[in-house]
């Protein structure tokens, strides 16, 4: 079998993973939504435990790649932050709370693998927006780390279910009003104008 096999069971199974909750997906399922065999499946992961650790790293993977390509296109942090909105609106029309709750529940090692990697997001992202502050963007009167921190925190927030009763409205609804308040928040006039030109240009996208 070959490394396009593996790749395409991957991406197949993190798609219908993200759509359905890892538990709304059967081995049985996935070998069908595929067009192949459950026995051809098993032959590149051990078992469903390892594809989903897969899949994982392969989401993460794709959400750095997102960032380095906005950052590159980007004429400054607040731009990069809105095409980064932008990208993670167009995925959310998809995404089931219940991805991230069956994490939680049934492969809490995953669930410490994305603490960790939120803690050096974090450092990462407090010098990205330092950089902005630089620009004139981003606003020199408050603590950048504490921005940073909110910004992940978001994400978390938004899987919640135990939080004001966000399940009530889509998540794609959700994050936008959360992203665009606080995006407003840290903004200096320079960067306002920024958001205001993006927004106009992007209005058909969802963004309000």
């Amino acid at each position: 079998m070959t490394l396009d096999t593996r790749s395409k069971i991957i991406g197949k199974a993190a798609a219908l993973f993200v759509e359905s909750g890892i538990k709304g997906i059967t081995m049985d399922e996935l070998a069908e939504h595929l067009g192949m065999s459950k026995r051809t499946i098993y032959e590149h992961f051990a078992d469903k435990k390892e594809l989903v650790k897969e899949c994982v790293i392969f989401i993460d993977n794709k959400k750095d790649e997102l960032a380095k390509d906005a950052e590159k296109h980007s004429k400054n942090v607040i731009e990069t932050l809105l095409t980064l909105h932008l990208d993670n609106l167009k995925m959310m029309g998809s995404v089931n709370r219940k991805f991230a709750d069956d994490i939680k529940k049934f492969y809490p090692e995953l669930h410490n693998y994305f603490q960790e990697k939120r803690e050096s997001s974090v450092y990462s992202t407090i010098s990205f927006l330092q950089k902005g502050v630089e620009e004139g963007v981003v606003r020199d009167d408050q603590n950048v780390e504490i921005y940073a921190n909110l910004l992940h925190e978001e994400m978390y927030l938004l899987f919640d279910n135990r939080s004001i009763h966000l399940s009530e409205f889509s998540v794609k609804e959700v994050y936008s009003v959360m992203f665009l308040c606080f995006l407003r928040g840290i903004a200096t006039s320079k960067g306002l104008a920024v958001i205001d030109d993006f927004l106009m240009k992007n209005k058909n996208m969802y963004l309000r």
